[in-house]
């Protein structure tokens, strides 16, 4: 056996991992022959350090964003060109909306631009409803300059327009012309004359009443005018007068006619009348024309008669 060639073997040599972006040499190999046996020695690789600078990772990670908590903590500068989209469209599905230097722009599942503001001229578009719970400042222009809502100076300009407006039911309280009146001002009236006599007392006329409703307190207008003839004898005086009555109160200045003749009998005929304008509560009311005579005549007729009232304001 000691004319076979023989293998000697070296002790193994664990060599450095490098670090990364070092670069390796490769390997040399040698090898020499005793005359009885070949040798294979086996030499370390060079190693040639190089080194690159630092990224400090944590600088981005920690306080600019957290990737963990998915939260951005710091500033980040978009390129000229460049955007941010959140959400993605699908048609059907879901909208997007993207930010570009160009300005903002969402949409909806069907593709519709539900608002968007121009980065350029500053103009905005919504698709739906605007609300607001702080002050908008300066004028707001509707329309190709049609309407003017000017806060500085507290009016609303209407360029070669109309307004109307309504009430809860629907009903025009202004229009073009300005107040309604039909709207506004609630009226009621009755009238009557055929023949009544009265003689010392004092009497409802049952036809003229009128009722109706507040739904806040209001100024009211009443009227009322009655034709009353009577006669006085020698040396007596009469007197009589009509009183509008307010939910069961006459109320004055009444319309009065009194007379007196010291002889031969006298007759008159006229026209009495009388007006107030009270407040009234909210709630219903009832109006009616009542007629007082007293004195030593036959009475007093009362023909044409006629109560009014007028609602001052809806």
């Amino acid at each position: 056996m000691a004319e076979d060639k023989l293998k000697v073997f070296k002790p193994e040599t664990i060599e450095d991992n490098p670090l990364p972006e070092q670069q390796a040499t490769g390997e040399t190999f040698e090898s020499s022959s005793d005359g009885s046996a070949t040798k294979e020695v086996h030499k370390p690789k060079s190693i040639r350090e190089q080194f690159i600078d630092k990224k400090i990772a944590f600088e981005v990670l920690s306080s600019a964003l957290n990737t963990k908590a998915r939260k951005i903590l710091g500033k980040f500068t978009f390129t000229k060109s460049g955007s941010l989209q959140i959400g993605e469209y699908t048609n059907g599905v879901s909208g997007d909306l993207k930010l570009t230097p160009n300005g903002l722009t969402a949409r909806d599942s069907a593709g519709a631009t539900t608002f968007s503001i121009d980065g350029s001229t500053g103009n905005a578009a919504f698709k739906g409803s605007l609300q607001s719970g702080s002050v908008i400042t300066g004028d707001v222009v509707v329309g190709d300059n049609s309407i003017v809502l000017d806060g500085t100076n507290k009016q609303i300009i209407v360029n070669g327009g109309k307004i109307i407006i309504k009430d809860q039911d629907e009903v025009t309280i202004i229009d073009e012309y300005g107040l309604v009146s039909g709207a506004n001002f609630v009226f009621g009236s009755d009238y009557s004359e055929s023949l009544y006599t009265i003689t010392n007392s004092t009497s409802d006329f049952g036809s003229l009443v009128q009722t109706f409703s507040l739904p806040r307190a209001a100024r009211v207008l009443m009227m009322a005018t009655a034709s009353v003839s009577t006669q006085w004898s020698t040396g007596n005086s009469d007197v009589a007068n009509i009183r509008i009555n307010i939910d069961n109160t006459d109320t004055k200045p009444y319309g009065v006619i009194n007379g007196f003749r010291a002889s031969n009998p006298v007759g008159i005929y006229t026209s009495v009348n009388t007006h107030i304008v009270k407040e009234l509560a909210a709630g219903s009311h009832t109006i009616k024309l009542r007629l007082t005579h007293s004195g030593n005549a036959t009475g007093s007729d009362i023909v044409e008669r006629q109560l009014t009232y007028l609602v001052l304001g809806k």
